[in-house]
């Protein structure tokens, strides 16, 4: 009796083909590539090979050559780069945030773009793919760059490009698999080229927290910053920001995300509160107003009476600094501003943070480092999960769970002695020992 043949490789997604292995080591694929207009049979082609590699690879030629345009659209010289654009500013832009929007624009205009843009979009295979995922891992993606020559006239100058990390090297994937699946749901095409791509492995990146010590003496060396730009404004009439005091205790008090707390307004604090309605962040390196990340991201956060009073006192010299310059002052009730009432940008406070902390040789950590080193003391004091959730303004505890396990206490000694009592011989009782 013949062996039967085993299936090596299930359809993930529908009209992909079978590919199944035969007696001998021999691999086939068959694919459905029509149906007779008489009959209404399907029409396969099938082809048969001991390299897997080769079978897999034949798959994708019968399904590219199956592949059509149909429906609302005429143009069979449609790009990739046309129907990204189309897809990003006509399908994804109404339901993402303003920061994605710009992230996945510059992706595609600076990573996808150059590589595979000119590509007629039913011509991308899913070798085009595997290589370009390879070659930004490895290389990054070349700009231009014009630079004056020795004549002092602007040229063209290929700059090389830097290796992406894994992460955004899924993330350029991801992007062209979603388009591609939007492709599909609007019948331009059939096949997704980026199905069965391999990927990098991401790396655990280990968190940056800031030493507990370090935190007393960062908030009293921006105390420090204030005091030397009052300095400066007395002695020679020059306004320099002086809100970085408050903005940094309040930070690590609250953990909140950067542009949380730079998009802050006075109305925004009632009875002890902070009620937080929107953020203040950076697209394309220019600061703008934004709703807030995720709906669990507005909520209430309690501030400590010192605090409320530190604020108080930043609001009066916030008031004094709108006086001596009420020509150019534009007030928009935002807390923490320059002296024209515009909000402090989001990339200058992180740059502010760094050069206090090189001021003071400590390590230099990002604004959300403080979320990671607050979230990290919640969990390490015992608060709740759930309450960690509420505090943080995240959707649900996968994040906290996720992203700081190595925090929460190690009770593997107490896990060891309950689990091994499962195996252990109960002892008889007395009443079972006398009655025996």
């Amino acid at each position: 009796m013949a062996k039967k043949k085993k299936i090596q490789d299930t359809r993930r997604e529908r009209g992909l083909g079978t590919i199944i292995q035969k007696e001998g080591g021999v691999w086939e694929v068959q694919v459905t590539i029509g149906y007779d207009p008489i009959t209404k049979k399907r029409i396969r082609e099938t082809f048969s090979s001991k390299d897997e590699t080769e079978v897999k690879a034949k798959r994708l030629e019968l399904l590219q050559k199956r592949s059509r345009f149909r429906g609302e659209y005429k143009n069979q010289n449609l790009t990739l780069g046309d129907w990204l654009d189309e897809w990003l500013n006509e399908n994804k832009k109404i339901k993402i945030a303003e920061t994605t929007y710009a992230k996945y624009e510059t992706l595609i205009r600076v990573h996808i773009k150059p590589r595979l843009g000119h590509i007629p979009l039913t011509d991308v295979t899913q070798t085009d793919v595997q290589k370009f995922v390879n070659t930004i891992l490895e290389e990054g993606t070349p700009r231009v760059k014009m630079v004056p020559n020795d004549k002092h006239l602007l040229e063209k100058v290929t700059i090389p490009g830097t290796p992406l990390s894994a992460a955004t090297t899924i993330e350029c994937h991801s992007i062209l698999y979603a388009a591609y699946k939007k492709a599909i749901a609007k019948q331009i095409i059939e096949f997704n080229p980026c199905f069965d791509t391999e990927l990098p492995k991401l790396k655990h990146r280990k968190r940056g927290i800031f030493e507990k010590d370090d935190i007393p003496l960062l908030i009293a060396e921006a105390k420090k910053a204030d005091a030397e730009a009052d300095d400066k404004y007395a002695k020679f009439k020059i306004e320099e920001k002086c809100c970085w005091y408050i903005s940094i205790k309040l930070l690590f008090e609250t953990g909140f995300r950067r542009g949380e707390l730079l998009g802050l307004k006075w109305s925004d604090i009632s009875n002890g509160y902070i009620n937080l309605q929107q953020a203040y962040i950076a697209i394309n390196g220019k600061g703008t107003e934004s709703d807030l990340k995720t709906s669990s991201s507005y909520r209430g956060i309690p501030i400590q009476p010192d605090t409320l009073e530190d604020l108080r006192n930043w609001k009066e010299k916030q008031r004094q600094i709108k006086i001596r310059n009420k020509k150019i002052y534009k007030d928009n009730d935002y807390i923490f501003t320059d002296h024209t009432g515009k909000p402090i940008a989001p990339n200058w406070f992180s740059k502010k943070m760094k050069k206090l902390q090189a001021r003071l040789g400590l390590k230099e950590l990002s604004p959300h480092c403080v979320r990671h080193t607050t979230t990290t003391a919640l969990i390490q004091e015992g608060v709740p999960i759930s309450d960690v959730v509420l505090w943080g303004g995240w959707k649900n505890a996968r994040v906290p769970l996720d992203v700081y396990a190595h925090a929460y206490p190690s009770n593997k000694q107490v896990s060891s002695r309950i689990l091994s009592n499962l195996t252990k011989e109960k002892e008889p009782s007395s009443t079972e020992s006398s009655n025996s």
